[in-house]
């Protein structure tokens, strides 16, 4: 993917809420990214790009603005692509190893108390 596209694609990243359709002005994109983007037709050019490209879903785009978000697969390809991929990857190994050994013990713990509430419920019914 060339930068240009990446970075617009960044952008709606940033600027969507939690993956959700945001509404962008065409005019506000450009200027964001002005350094890197010329033109209003190069902005729909690249919106286009990523669309076919399936990293955007678009419900509405106009002269003016655009209702997009990020798809799954931009998500990764953005993530995959940032120059400190490295130590996110890193954080992401030990995040997974954490939630696995809480979940390891957590399932050891949950086993021993319905353990002792069986042994319990087998001694007094003896009992009685």
């Amino acid at each position: 993917m060339n930068k240009k596209a990446l970075r617009l694609l960044q952008y709606i990243i940033n600027n969507s809420v939690e993956g959700e359709f945001v509404v962008l002005s065409k005019l506000e994109v450009k200027s964001a990214l002005n350094d890197q983007i010329e033109s209003l037709e190069e902005l729909d050019g690249l919106i286009r790009y990523l669309e076919l490209k399936k990293y955007i879903d678009i419900k509405l785009n106009d002269n003016n603005s655009v209702v997009v978000k990020p798809s799954l697969s931009g998500l990764v390809v953005a993530g995959s692509e940032k120059s400190d991929n490295v130590s996110g990857v890193i954080s992401l190994k030990e995040s997974n190893f954490r939630h696995f050994i809480s979940g390891l013990v957590g399932g050891i713990l949950g086993g021993i108390i319905v353990a002792t509430v069986v042994a319990i419920i087998i001694i007094f019914r003896g009992r009685v």
